[in-house]
């Protein structure tokens, strides 16, 4: 359950000033950027996709190099407690291979952090996209039936 505090103030003149400041959902952590929650689940992407709206967020898709070097610091602050540390992200070519999206809008990705040519999917097996510790956390693809970790993510 997401919690507002709002603090409301009646200036003599009738006019009404609202100002309201969110926290994260429990169980995540706010970090510049939103909240984040890292789950040690080891799940298919299908699995990550659905656990995370039942945790109060969506699964992380970055989408600017500021989101992703925050994603990264709040996942290097992890890196000891969940293992392995492979974390799938709302990203896939399964509609149509090749044009990699995010799942939650549909649309084309406008930022990517591929490892160098980490995205070529010439035998059509691998259509799910992760991000890593082992790779700096450059993004890869791997098949959407593999199990890894996840994050989800709430704007806060």
């Amino acid at each position: 359950m997401i919690k507002s505090v709002f603090i409301t103030l009646m200036a003599s003149t009738g006019l009404m000033i609202t100002s309201g400041a969110s926290v994260c959902p429990d169980g995540y952590c706010r970090h510049s950027d939103g909240c984040f929650r890292t789950v040690g689940l080891n799940v298919t992407w299908i699995d990550a996709k659905t656990y995370c709206p039942l945790l109060g967020g969506v699964l992380l898709s970055p989408n600017s190099v500021a989101s992703q070097t925050t994603a990264e610091g709040a996942l290097r602050r992890s890196k000891d407690a969940i293992q392995p540390g492979k974390y799938w992200l709302d990203i896939t070519d399964l509609s149509n291979p090749g044009e990699w999206k995010t799942m939650s809008d549909k649309r084309t990705l406008v930022y990517s952090n591929w490892a160098s040519s980490s995205h070529t999917n010439d035998d059509n097996n691998k259509n799910c996209v992760y991000m890593s510790l082992e790779n700096d956390f450059e993004w890869a693809i791997a098949s959407c039936s593999e199990k890894m970790n996840f994050v989800c993510f709430h704007a806060g």
